[in-house]
């Protein structure tokens, strides 16, 4: 009899410790999928504002030639 209980109690034991790694696997898949999401947020973030500096630049070479050719070179583009 003795050995029927301590089975369950191992049994217990082996089940308590499936859910704990059940559950810590489940919020370990959360936080990576989380930090996945962040992270292609980010990386977006990065390129759009390379791209607007890129396009500010542009745009400011534009008006410094456009500047130049017509003559309307004033103080504060210079």
């Amino acid at each position: 009899m003795k050995y029927v209980k301590f089975t369950v109690m191992i049994a217990s034991s082996i089940c308590q410790e499936e859910k704990r790694h059940d559950l810590a696997v489940e919020k370990y898949q959360a936080a990576y999928e989380e930090n996945q999401e962040n992270q292609t947020k980010l990386l977006d973030w990065v390129a759009t504002n390379d791209r607007v500096k890129e396009q500010t630049k542009q745009n400011f070479v534009e008006t410094m030639i456009w500047s130049c050719t017509t003559g309307h070179i004033t103080k504060s583009l210079i």
